[in-house]
């Protein structure tokens, strides 16, 4: 039997503050470090999972979230197959946030990037109704589907990754998502 090896670059963005280091340490190391420092520039971490009867190695770019590090986003995300917006349930300002990462990154990847939108740190909203109406107003409006995850917890982390890497590596396989109605993995 063939076993064939797929690399993909995926980045992880968003703004500062929302856990995107948390959630890669969640999912490289399985366990919460609330003490991370702020990432300057990008740090990069490799996942491997099997897909089919692929071995996918995700090249996972772990972006600063801080507005001076913004001009730098398109150079770290050119390449990629695939992005995943962090976004905080918590933060009032969060369509924004979704909206200027989603044109950034179609402006430099174009729109064949498959990406997820990450509805991060669930475990600290006071009404789960609140964020599945956050998630499904997202998904409603960018057409992104939507995970709820928790780095503390490690809700949704592994799955969301895996997620990824399946719409990566075979691009053909994206119905899986397209196929949930409510455009929310809760």
């Amino acid at each position: 039997m063939e076993y064939s090896v797929f690399r993909k670059k995926v980045v992880l963005c968003g703004n500062a503050g929302v856990g995107k280091t948390c959630l890669v340490e969640r999912l490289i190391q399985g366990q919460f470090n609330s003490k991370v420092k702020e990432t300057i520039g990008t740090n990069t971490h490799d996942w491997s999972t099997k897909v089919e009867n692929r071995q996918v190695v995700l090249k996972i770019w772990d972006t600063a979230g801080q507005e001076r590090y913004l001009a730098l986003a398109p150079i770290y995300f050119r390449g990629s197959a695939g992005a995943i917006i962090v976004f905080d349930v918590n933060d009032e300002n969060y369509e924004q946030s979704i909206q200027q990462w989603t044109e950034i990154i179609r402006n430099t990847c174009g729109n064949d990037a498959f990406i997820i939108l990450a509805a991060n740190k669930s475990d600290l909203s006071e009404s789960r109704e609140h964020v599945l109406s956050i998630t499904n107003k997202a998904f409603t409006k960018h057409k992104i589907q939507c995970v709820l995850t928790s780095a503390r917890t490690g809700e949704n982390v592994e799955n969301m990754f895996q997620i990824m890497a399946e719409n990566v590596a075979c691009p053909e396989s994206k119905s899986i998502i397209e196929d949930r109605r409510s455009g929310c993995l809760c």
